[in-house]
């Protein structure tokens, strides 16, 4: 998790980066999904601003990355951004079993239809 000045922001990890040594980094021991996380510090906190450094969205499936960001904004009241990305890896996304071609192309669709996704009345 990165922290800034009033606000938490979390990241998407799947795969886990080499080292030399073998010994694997402290940010790298926890692998919380970063919408669950902000969602319990939104249920535990009442100003801090919360979001995402980068969620790749080819990990959830539009519909439940649209509702469980809008899930996360009733329940902090508004105080969710989303940082969304499509990633660089090919190894996450080969571990995942995503396509890595087209990534953009299809970014550009998801993000098209998750506003109309979630229904205003919940």
């Amino acid at each position: 998790m990165d922290y800034y000045e009033n606000s938490l922001a979390t990241k998407t990890t799947i795969t886990i980066p080499a080292t030399p040594d073998g010994v694997l980094p402290v940010e790298y021991q926890t692998a919380f999904d970063p919408l669950d996380v902000l969602a319990y510090v939104a249920g535990n906190t009442r100003k801090i601003t919360l979001g995402t450094s980068i969620v790749n969205m080819f990990y959830y499936t539009p519909i439940m990355l649209a509702k469980s960001y809008a899930t996360l904004d009733v329940l902090s009241q508004g105080r969710v951004i989303a940082g969304l990305g499509l990633g660089w890896s090919k190894d996450e996304y080969q571990a995942s079993n995503i396509p890595f071609a087209n990534r953009l192309y299809t970014m550009v669709l998801i993000t098209n239809l998750l506003p109309l996704s979630v229904s205003p009345l919940y």
